[in-house]
């Protein structure tokens, strides 16, 4: 599944990312995938139009974890981006706990939104500290891979994998 997500949303987060850098047609898209962050799941289909669409979808009423976490990840993308015209936001194979490694280099206070987003139980309750992480990381030009970001997000909701995502988060955060 880790792959196949990652073939689908790779490039759609670079599309997204080309046209807001050239300034062509995703000004618009970028404003509604930041509008629709904490909406739920699929309920802006202009939004859904590059989070959710093309997935492998399994006609389940509820969102599926991964269609959650790709909604979540998309979303921050989007406010990764905001008011950056010139430096990419999404860098491919740009880890978020390297990331946060270079945000905890800079000198910035992170440990108490650290350990919120640390303990979160799953993927809703992580949501908005990641959000607050990544204006961060906007402020500081810091890149992430969101796809990767959002595979995380998908398994922080699994109980048998949430404490791999949590190590996994935290290494480098000596």
């Amino acid at each position: 599944m880790a792959s196949s997500y990652l073939t689908w949303a790779r490039p759609r987060l670079a599309k997204l990312q080309d046209g807001y850098l050239n300034g062509t047609y995703t000004r618009a898209d970028l404003a509604h995938l930041r509008n629709s962050f904490q909406k739920p799941c699929g309920s802006d289909p202009k939004a859904a139009k590059w989070s959710l669409n093309g997935m492998n979808y399994r006609g389940y009423a509820k969102p599926t974890r991964m269609e959650q976490a790709s909604w979540y990840a998309f979303g921050l993308y989007a406010y990764h981006q905001q008011g950056n015209q010139c430096k990419p936001m999404y860098v491919e194979g740009e880890h978020f706990n390297t990331a946060l490694r270079t945000l905890a280099d800079t000198g910035e206070d992170v440990d108490e939104l650290y350990r919120k987003m640390m303990n979160a139980r799953n993927m809703q309750e992580a949501a908005p500290f990641c959000l607050r992480i990544i204006r961060l990381f906007n402020e500081y030009d810091i890149p992430l891979d969101h796809a990767l970001l959002a595979l995380d997000l998908a398994r922080l909701s699994k109980p048998d994998s949430a404490n791999t995502v949590r190590r996994d988060w935290g290494r480098l955060l000596n």
